[in-house]
């Protein structure tokens, strides 16, 4: 038998396989070396942008929680106002619902202002008020409130991942707990402020707001809450000095927990986008109703204008 050469050309699909081949490969490599050179950029620059990336996280996590807040508190302040001005106009004196020898008035002053009352005019509430209530509703009150829980769990995140990084004087032994109680050293006892209690301030801001034991213990428990968190927060703030040198170690913590860090600052990003975009309707709204009431008062000034003007003209005859 004799030895047979194939001189055959290579199939078209066999030809077409092995090009698909070689550049899947080609791209694997590529997205390899990309991978590869993006965690030696991280390992790195992982001093620098430790510093930046968590000092800015920190400071844009306070500065969103305080307007979150300031919102709260206008809205609470709004609610009571119109609660107790509905309260008055029922129970003071000189309301509607009001007797006039329980309050120590004589009959003669209070038939006096039932007779202005009838001669007065019930006015429709105007745009602006009217509005405004349904723009501060429980929809717009609930959404705040869930912006602050979703703060107030970010925070909570920030806290593990800020841990790893600080120096020993600002961790706690649980790494799960606010890492920026400085323990009390000759060094920091020196460099910070002795920490006042809080309470008298809480006790104050109770009394202010008013009320009840439902309002001091459930609603201000959170404030004081805030309050703590905030203060750690800025304890711990030293423009980057509170975070420890970079080893080995910490170069290889900041590779696996950048994304993270990264995720957090787009969440925090779009949670100030939800509140500037409630702020910005809050004032479109006010805006917008202050124009309609100002084409109510100018009509009414006009009629007013008018049959002042018929009022002249008669006397003018007589």
């Amino acid at each position: 038998m004799g030895v047979t050469i194939s001189h055959s050309v290579i199939a078209p699909l066999s030809a077409v396989s092995v090009a698909i081949g070689f550049i899947s490969f080609a791209f694997t490599l590529a997205t390899f070396v990309r991978v590869f050179w993006d965690a030696l950029l991280a390992l790195y620059s992982a001093p620098s942008e430790i510093m930046d990336y968590l000092s800015n996280l920190k400071q844009g996590l306070l500065e969103e929680r305080r307007h979150l807040r300031r919102v709260k508190r206008r809205m609470k302040s709004r609610r009571r106002d119109s609660r107790d001005g509905r309260g008055r106009s029922s129970s003071e004196p000189g309301g509607g619902g009001g007797g006039g020898g329980g309050h120590g008035l004589s009959r003669g002053a209070s038939r006096t202002r039932s007779k202005r009352s009838r001669g007065r005019r019930h006015y429709p509430p105007m745009h602006f008020e009217r509005d405004l209530q349904s723009f501060h509703s429980s929809s717009s009150e609930s959404s705040v409130k869930i912006m602050r829980i979703a703060i107030r769990d970010m925070i909570k995140q920030f806290r593990h991942l800020e841990a790893p990084f600080l120096n020993p004087e600002f961790q706690n032994a649980d790494t799960g707990a606010w890492s920026n109680t400085p323990t009390r050293t000759t060094a920091t006892a020196s460099s910070y402020p002795p920490r006042h209690h809080h309470h008298h301030h809480h006790h104050y801001q109770s009394q202010q707001y008013g009320g009840s034991g439902r309002e001091k213990d459930g609603t201000w428990q959170s404030e004081r809450e805030d309050d703590d968190e905030d203060d750690h927060l800025q304890r711990s703030n030293r423009m980057g000095m509170e975070y420890r040198k970079c080893s080995l170690r910490e170069r290889w913590l900041w590779l696996r927990r950048k994304d993270k860090v990264t995720t957090l600052s787009e969440a925090l990003s779009r949670i100030e986008v939800r509140r500037i975009a409630h702020e910005v309707g809050t004032v479109s709204l006010m805006v917008g109703d202050i124009g309609r009431d100002l084409e109510g008062v100018r009509e009414g000034v006009a009629r007013l204008e008018e049959r002042l003007g018929r009022v002249v003209g008669i006397r003018r005859v007589d």
